[in-house]
């Protein structure tokens, strides 16, 4: 009986160590759960109206916790149901004046999430509790310029952006590339526009604005001369914003200098 029961121990540890040796030389799957499948958002309705006496404290909790659950991963679909940006709409129904989930939720949305629709609702909601605030206009205005290609909006956030002395000087020009994309400027006008603000500059002074005007310069000239030389105009110009001649090739007018279309630059899918 014995020798029976120390053949069972010594089967059983003999057994363990195999299933031991096993488990750390096999790769085990990685299991996952993605935040957006066990996230729990009760409507902010009715949040409200059962806690209506602790709104504030409330989106306190709800705003660190959030914080602690924040994930990293792309909500990809267009429907609103991101359980961020959920949290985010609940906090700032609780407490619509809680100034950091207006900005920090906006660009957590639409920078980390990429949910840009959503990042929109967050900062219009943001404007009606701080209209003049520079941060939440200056993110506001760039979501609506490079996002979401809204330009009348980028347009009216950016000249708003433009009475703030703070604001960078380089703002100028992406008021201009809007307005040439929104059609309110065909290329000549913008170029005149341009030109006449290019006069104004010191280039030791404005470095920076100087720099950059001077390229939407070189290359809106460069687009509409070589447009009129290509097409067979009799009254095109023959030199670039530099002074140097367009140079013809294989039978079609070129710049000397390489250069990208005017606009506002548009990522690629």
């Amino acid at each position: 009986m014995i020798m029976k029961n120390t053949l069972l121990l010594i089967g059983s540890i003999f057994l363990i160590l195999c299933a031991g040796l096993i488990s750390q030389n096999n790769q085990k799957p990685e299991l996952h759960i993605s935040k957006q499948d066990t996230a729990i958002n009760i409507q902010k309705e009715i949040i409200g109206l059962i806690f209506s006496s602790q709104k504030m404290l409330l989106s306190d909790i709800y705003w660190i916790g959030t914080l602690l659950e924040s994930d990293l991963e792309h909500y990809k679909k267009n429907d609103l149901d991101n359980w961020i940006f959920h949290r985010f709409d609940t906090i700032t129904h609780l407490d619509p004046k809680f100034y950091k989930a207006y900005l920090y939720g906006g660009q957590y949305l639409s920078i980390v999430k990429d949910d840009v629709r959503a990042a929109e609702i967050i900062y219009e909601k943001s404007l009606k509790y701080y209209p003049d605030d520079y941060n939440l206009l200056f993110n506001f205005a760039f979501l609506n310029a490079f996002e979401l290609e809204n330009y009348p909006k980028a347009i009216t956030l950016y000249e708003k952006l433009m009475e703030f002395p703070k604001t960078p000087p380089y703002v100028i020009s992406i008021l201009h590339k809007l307005k040439y994309e929104n059609q309110n400027f065909s290329l000549q006008d913008t170029y005149d526009s341009l030109a006449s603000l290019f006069k104004t500059l010191n280039e030791d002074e404005d470095h920076l604005l100087y720099g950059r005007v001077e390229a939407d310069l070189y290359r809106i000239k460069a687009q509409i001369d070589l447009a009129c030389l290509n097409e067979g105009g009799k009254k095109c110009d023959k030199l670039d914003f530099k002074g140097k001649p367009y140079l013809r090739k294989n039978g079609k007018f070129r710049s000397e200098e390489d250069f990208v279309p005017y606009g506002i630059f548009k990522e690629k899918n």
